[in-house]
């Protein structure tokens, strides 16, 4: 999600964007339990995009050149992944 921010000079419940993140932070997790959040700039986030080639904030890669394992392999991963618990991470 973008959130664009008001000019820092008319900011009334922080001083610096670190205290406004952590605040922005504790608000969504306090209200949405087994949330994570993550405050970053734009650019940040879309540098982190291209390198891992993955928009997910947590991706699994399997390389290797024999398809049938590297099916046989995503298949387990994603076995373990489904079982677990969205709230275990936060």
């Amino acid at each position: 999600m973008l959130v664009r921010l008001r000019p820092q000079k008319e900011w009334t419940s922080a001083r610096d964007f670190d205290e406004l993140s952590e605040k922005f932070k504790a608000q969504i997790e306090g209200a949405v339990p087994g949330t994570f959040v993550s405050v970053s700039q734009p650019i940040e986030d879309k540098t982190n995009e291209m390198i891992s080639g993955s928009r997910a904030g947590v991706s699994v890669k399997v390389n290797g050149i024999n398809l049938e394992e590297l099916v046989r392999l995503s298949d387990q991963i994603g076995d373990v992944a489904r079982k677990i618990p969205p709230w275990c991470c936060t």
